[in-house]
């Protein structure tokens, strides 16, 4: 169940990575608030929650930039 949880966030990082850089930046910052309430709430180890939180972190900060270039 743990893996399954890391597994399907990853992938929904992967997807709004694509969003962060060459889509609405608003809409992935939209999608990646939704994400991290997911990552709090999931079961997980820590270190498996701390990767998430760092790689969504990243993109996060793209979209914001995206938004700002603007």
């Amino acid at each position: 169940m743990q893996e399954l949880a890391y597994g399907a966030l990853r992938s929904e990082i992967s997807d709004v990575s694509a969003a962060a850089d060459y889509g609405d930046p608003r809409d992935a910052i939209k999608t990646m608030k939704q994400i991290q309430t997911r990552i709090g709430t999931a079961y997980m180890s820590t270190e498996q929650r701390e990767w998430l939180r760092q790689s969504l972190q990243k993109w996060w900060e793209r979209a914001i930039g995206r938004i700002q270039e603007k």
